[in-house]
Order: C-alpha cells, then structure tokens, then sequence
C-alpha cells in the first residue's frame, strides 16, 4: 500500500482519506486520484449512502 501511495504522489495525485482528511490505511477508506478530480470525488463520495442502506 505505501508503495502504491509514492507512485501516485510522485505521479502528481493526490492520496487521503474519502473526507479529505489524512489517510489512515486501516480505515479503507482510500481515495487516490490524479489530484484534478480529488476534492469533486471526496465530495460524490461523501454523499452516497452507505452500502448497508442499499439492502431491500
């Protein structure tokens, strides 16, 4: 994961948390972008329903 994380910042991206918010890999809550994308995807994230509210 930690090598993951230099490729995509040494590439210009951008790695955090899905709210913005520093990483903290044990959540699983990642998300990497080409940092262009990243604030408009933490916010589309922020605002979908948790899974478990999907059930029927």
């Amino acid at each position: 994961m930690a090598a993951g994380i230099v490729i995509v910042e040494e590439a210009g991206g951008k790695v955090t948390a899905y709210d913005g918010s520093p990483l903290d890999i044990a959540s699983g809550r990642i998300l990497a972008t080409n940092s262009l994308i990243h604030d408009s995807l933490s916010k589309a994230l922020l605002e979908t329903p948790d899974l478990t509210s999907w059930k029927k």
